[in-house]
């Protein structure tokens, strides 16, 4: 009669998978500090997947359970983050213009809406005068302070350039522009300038898109 018998080094793959785990866990939260729901649904679901494998693998019965689970959800939460790089912009880290064509649409759906657009002030002239690396960092720095500074619920995306748009839900008006004040302060003092333009969308009241072009409008006009 075969009779099962743990050696040695019985809880090595185990160590092993836990060790990828917090590496992808690590790498998730660096990639993706505001995670909007479905990317934290779908890891909340890996983890009790590989949590339930790896307590029946404890189990002699369901040992090799835990080792196809395992290794198998960390493949494919590893494909999904690659898959998620295409919405990131690969400068200053937010997300790309294309995430925000798609975001759009979840927001429309919104009931409050506020939308902050701003724009770096004399980036091609720090371009021409110090050349693109210094521009690049100027870039990042806002980026970085946008993101320090506003909550998690506020979305931050880069369109492309110089500009910058957010879709911060049920902001209100006191909250956007105390948020942009100390923004503008602390990018004065790393010697930056931005220009910025917000607007506060109720659905009862028009289209988001509506919401967006008074924005834009008024950071141009604060631009001057």
């Amino acid at each position: 009669m075969n009779v099962f018998m743990r050696g040695s080094l019985y809880f090595y793959p185990f160590f092993i998978n836990l060790v990828y785990l917090l590496m992808t866990l690590a790498f998730s939260i660096r990639l993706h500090s505001r995670q909007r729901t479905m990317e934290v649904v779908i890891f909340v679901l890996l983890i009790l997947l590989i949590v339930l494998a790896l307590f029946l693998g404890l189990q002699p019965v369901y040992q090799d359970l835990y080792l196809l689970v395992m290794p198998v959800s960390l493949i494919f939460y590893y494909m999904y983050l690659h898959s998620l790089q295409y919405k990131v912009d690969s400068l200053t880290g937010m997300l790309n213009r294309n995430c925000y064509d798609i975001d759009i649409k979840r927001f429309e759906r919104k009931e409050h809406v506020a939308v902050i657009v701003a724009d770096v002030n004399r980036l091609k002239e720090i371009n021409d005068t110090y050349g693109h690396p210094a521009g690049d960092i100027a870039l990042k720095m806002v980026g970085s302070v946008l993101q320090k500074h506003l909550p998690i619920s506020a979305m931050i995306y880069r369109l492309g350039g110089d500009e910058f748009v957010v879709l911060w839900q049920n902001a209100g008006i006191s909250q956007v522009e105390n948020a942009i004040s100390k923004i503008c302060h602390i990018l004065e003092s790393l010697w930056y300038s931005v220009s910025f333009g917000y607007q506060i969308h109720h659905k009862s009241q028009g289209q988001l898109h509506d919401a967006i072009i008074q924005a834009d409008q008024m950071m141009y006009e604060n631009k001057k």
